[in-house]
């Protein structure tokens, strides 16, 4: 859970910026 957790994480935040 964790990892997807942070790749989701990862690429929301790669959208956002």
């Amino acid at each position: 859970m964790s990892y997807i957790y942070s790749k989701f994480r990862h690429c929301t935040l790669y959208l956002i910026s």
